[in-house]
C-alpha cells in the first residue's frame, strides 16, 4: 500500500512538476494584489507558504526586491524551484526549503507578508487562519487564496463532489467572517478569472497529460484520469466556484 502511495505521488510531481504552476493562478492578478496592500515595513520578512515550483513567489521576490521564504513539502517542487531561481537570476532573493506550512516559523521572527495561493485548502481555510495569525506581526498582511463557492445555484453533481472531498468549502461571506473571528481585517477580496483556471493551468495540464499517456504507468493512468474529471468537473460547475483571494490584515 505504501509502495502505492509513493508511485502515485511520484505521477502527481511528475505531471505537475514540469508545468509553471501546479494550481489555477496568473501572474498579473499576483502582481496587482502585493500591489493593492499598504505600504510593507523596510526589510520585511515575507513568506510564501505551498509555493509550488515558485510562480507566486517569482512574482513576489520580483515586484518586492526583498528575500521570499519559499515552503513547500514536495523536496521535488522546491528543487525545481531552486534551479527556476538560479535561471532567472533570483537565487538571491529566494530562500527555498521543505517544509510543513501548518509549523512554519519565519528564522528572524512574525512575518509581515504571509502569501499562500491554492494551499490552504490542506488546512481548511479556518485552520489555515487560526494557525498562520500567531506566525504575522500585528499590523501584518497575509494574502490567501481559497476555493470558494460564487453562486448558491449550482450543478447537483458539482455539489455532491465538493460535499464529499471538501466540504469546508464556503462562500466568500462565510469566508469574509472566519478571518474576522480568527484576528484578521479583510482588506479586499479578488475573484480569480477564469481564463487564469483554462489557459494558465488546465491547458498546459492536459498537454501534458497526453504526453505522458502514451507509456503511462498505471500510477499516471490514474492521475491522469483523476486530472481529466477535475478539468471536466470545472467546465460543467459554469462558473459556480473558484478562487476568492482573501487580502487581510492581523489586528
Amino acid at each position: 500500500m505504501a509502495s502505492e502511495g509513493a508511485a502515485f505521488l511520484e505521477a502527481l510531481v511528475a505531471l505537475h512538476g514540469a508545468l509553471e504552476r501546479q494550481g489555477p493562478g496568473d501572474d498579473a492578478l499576483t502582481r496587482r494584489l502585493v500591489e493593492r496592500l499598504p505600504p510593507l515595513p523596510g526589510e520585511p520578512r515575507v513568506a510564501d507558504l505551498g509555493c509550488g515550483t515558485g510562480a507566486s513567489a517569482f512574482v513576489l521576490a520580483g515586484t518586492l526586491g526583498v528575500p521570499i521564504d519559499c515552503v513547500d513539502a514536495s523536496a521535488a517542487f522546491v528543487a525545481i524551484l531552486e534551479e527556476r531561481a538560479a535561471a532567472r537570476g533570483l537565487a538571491p532573493l529566494i530562500r527555498a526549503r521543505v517544509g510543513d506550512m501548518a509549523t512554519y516559523r519565519h528564522p528572524n521572527g512574525p512575518l509581515d507578508l504571509l502569501w499562500s495561493e491554492g494551499a490552504a485548502y490542506h488546512l481548511t481555510f479556518a485552520g489555515a487562519l487560526s494557525t498562520w495569525r500567531p506566525i504575522l506581526n500585528p499590523g501584518g498582511f497575509a494574502v490567501i487564496s481559497e476555493l470558494t463557492w460564487f453562486k448558491t445555484d449550482r450543478p447537483a453533481n458539482v455539489e455532491a463532489f465538493w460535499a464529499a472531498a471538501y466540504p469546508q468549502l464556503a462562500d466568500e461571506a462565510t469566508n469574509t467572517a472566519s478571518a474576522e473571528s480568527s484576528g484578521f481585517e479583510v482588506l479586499f477580496t479578488e475573484r480569480l478569472p477564469s481564463h487564469a483556471w483554462r489557459e494558465n493551468y488546465y491547458r498546459p495540464l492536459s498537454a501534458r497529460a497526453d504526453e505522458l499517456s502514451k507509456a503511462a504507468s498505471d500510477a499516471m493512468r490514474a492521475v491522469i484520469e483523476d486530472t481529466r474529471r477535475e478539468i471536466a468537473l470545472f467546465e460543467e460547475a459554469d462558473g459556480s466556484f473558484g478562487y476568492t483571494y482573501y487580502g487581510l490584515k492581523a489586528v
